[in-house]
């Protein structure tokens, strides 16, 4: 419920926004879910200043955090998700900033929301991730694309244990190979993951 009132580096900020207007109000909830759901660049703006003070220092803090994750293959110049050549991640290594988010239970009804509104109405958001309405067991996280990257998706399910499986789809022809393949690897994990003892002498 935390209230920021935005700077005016959120002026004519690039790729998807919900408008937001410098000296506007917003609270942490809707910052999130604009960003969650609607891949707002503006709103990440906001987050990325409130928690680091700057956009600069917000990605020093996703290196620095990445490589205490064990993240050797990622690394990042901007937290927007912008082609840059210099930019590069893995399927592993996003697995694993998957795990991690799915220990943040407060976190997981914003990655369930298909479809909402931010802003008192003013700004739509849709979720990329079709998963989020159409799979059951479906938990998280993210879908994107671009001419560049392709169509990409993160996701995660659990099944009816409680165990929760990610899988992750990078650089597909179009979304419903990405959508596809990613709901066959969780349902590849639900059927064929067995826990196996081994006893040492």
């Amino acid at each position: 419920s935390t209230v920021i009132t935005a700077s005016q580096a959120v002026a004519g900020t690039d790729g998807a926004v919900v408008w937001i207007e410098p000296n506007e109000n917003i609270t942490v909830d809707e910052l999130l879910k604009a960003v969650i759901v609607g891949n707002a660049n503006d709103a990440m703006t906001v987050l990325a200043e409130y928690s680091e003070q700057s956009v600069d220092n917000f990605v020093m803090r996703m290196n620095s955090e990445a490589f205490d994750l064990g993240l050797y293959s990622t690394t990042f110049y901007s937290p927007y998700g912008y082609y840059d050549e210099r930019e590069h991640t893995t399927a592993h290594d996003l697995a694993i900033v998957c795990a991690k988010l799915s220990a943040y239970d407060a976190l997981e009804p914003y990655f369930q929301i298909w479809r909402d509104f931010v802003r008192n109405g003013k700004a739509e958001l849709v979720n990329e991730n079709t998963l989020s309405r159409t799979y059951g067991p479906h938990i998280g996280f993210k879908a994107s694309h671009s001419e560049k990257s392709g169509y990409c998706i993160a996701e995660g399910g659990r099944n009816t244990e409680g165990t929760t499986y990610i899988s992750v789809v990078l650089g597909a022809e179009n979304d419903d190979i990405s959508l596809k393949k990613a709901k066959e690897l969780i349902n590849r994990g639900f059927s064929g993951f067995h826990m196996t003892a081994t006893m040492f002498p």
